[in-house]
């Protein structure tokens, strides 16, 4: 009777300990996984600043252009790489859709800067008053594409610093 007592009793520990093992191992699977969902949110954030950078970049390509344009009446001279458009339409979508409603502004400010560079394009020789106009018409929208970049960036750092220090609060 005591083996069978002993026996119950050690089958009892096994099975407890097996379970709080297994319950424990769930535990932290699902932490790493959650930690994992963060890491991989963290790099799509970051590939969208360096979107947004090489947006930036692009736009201060063609401001460039523009204005040699403006100044020395030369057709506009572009390299012929493509603004990362849907590219950084997908990463704000997919991964920083709280961001969507600063897209648009952005949107807004390369459309109308887009009307300006048919303006820069069709432009004849201009007179000095009208040539600094539009100059400055460029300048303005550039800047307003890159304040807009910028200010896009500095929220998607946000975005992961957030996401980060509540994941590290839950570990």
């Amino acid at each position: 009777m005591n083996g069978w007592v002993g026996g119950v009793i050690a089958l009892f520990g096994v099975l407890v300990g097996g379970g709080i093992t297994h319950i424990s191992a769930m535990w932290r699977a699902q932490q790493e996984r959650q930690w994992e969902v963060v890491r991989h949110k963290r790099d799509k954030l970051e590939e969208l600043s360096i979107v947004l950078d090489e947006f930036e970049n692009r736009y201060r390509e063609i401001s460039g252009s523009a204005l040699l344009t403006l100044e020395k009446g030369q057709p506009m001279q572009l390299t012929g790489s493509r603004i990362p458009t849907a590219r950084l339409t997908t990463l704000i979508e997919f991964y920083a859709p709280e961001l969507v409603a600063k897209k648009k502004e952005l949107d807004i400010l390369t459309e109308s800067y887009g009307e300006l560079l048919v303006k820069v394009i069709k432009s004849s020789p201009l007179d000095s008053p009208s040539k600094l106009q539009l100059m400055e018409k460029v300048l303005l929208g550039h800047k307003g594409i890159e304040d807009k970049c910028r200010d896009l960036t500095s929220h998607a750092a946000k975005i992961v610093q957030c996401e980060v220090s509540s994941e590290s609060s839950n570990k």
